[in-house]
């Protein structure tokens, strides 16, 4: 090879060399999901604490005081009744209640069941009222009457004389109770005039049912002694 000719030597192709990786440092994640709370976390900080004393905290606080202030007062308070008094509003007079037998005297009484006698709308006994069956004799002309009123509610349920020519039958063979004929009871108030009725009544066992028969037969007696005198 010549000297003038120059021996070239191809250039050799420089590799670049790697860019140095970039390192993102990746931040702490907090478990609350907050950047604020991170930041802090990866300094070794801890977040300052608000020492701020709460409204409410203290509006609590006073109202305690207050309350125990006030059970002291009341623990320490004397006893003390109110006198108070009411007026009524409505001034009730009592009234006299007469029942008309008021002149007259108490034979016999007892406590028993009525029944009355009816044909419409078809025939049977009707319980009429229970309550005290009387005999009453008045004071001045001597006449004795039979009456009964309903408890409770004292209506008169049975009302006319005892005359003589009344008869006591046993009802259907009950020792316990009695059927008669009245020609004239004055007790219904559709009627004032009287009314023909017949009546049943019954009582708590046979010997109540006795002693009214026997009462009721002796009135009848003193009644036709009456009727006698008269004529």
């Amino acid at each position: 090879m010549s000297e003038t000719e120059k021996t070239t030597t191809p250039a050799t192709e420089t590799t670049p060399a790697p860019a140095p990786a970039t390192t993102t440092e990746e931040k702490p994640k907090s478990i609350f999901g907050s950047s604020f709370t991170s930041t802090f976390t990866s300094f070794g900080q801890a977040p300052a604490t608000n020492t701020t004393t709460s409204p409410t905290t203290s509006t609590t606080t006073q109202s305690e005081e207050s309350t125990s202030t006030t059970n002291d007062s009341e623990a320490n308070a004397p006893d003390h009744e109110p006198n108070v008094e009411f007026a009524p509003k409505l001034n009730l007079n009592k009234v006299e209640v007469k029942t008309n037998e008021e002149d007259e005297d108490v034979v016999f009484e007892m406590r028993a069941k009525l029944f009355r006698f009816v044909t419409d709308p078809q025939p049977q006994w009707n319980e009429r009222g229970t309550g005290q069956v009387k005999l009453l004799k008045h004071k001045e002309n001597g006449k004795i009457r039979i009456i009964m009123r309903r408890e409770k509610v004292f209506k008169v349920c049975l009302n006319h004389y005892v005359s003589p020519i009344l008869k006591l039958e046993v009802n259907a063979g009950n020792d316990k109770s009695w059927v008669w004929k009245c020609p004239k009871d004055f007790s219904d108030e559709d009627h004032p005039e009287g009314v023909e009725e017949t009546f049943a009544i019954r009582f708590a066992s046979a010997e109540n049912a006795q002693a009214f028969k026997t009462s009721f037969e002796s009135c009848q007696t003193e009644m036709k002694e009456l009727l006698a005198k008269k004529e």
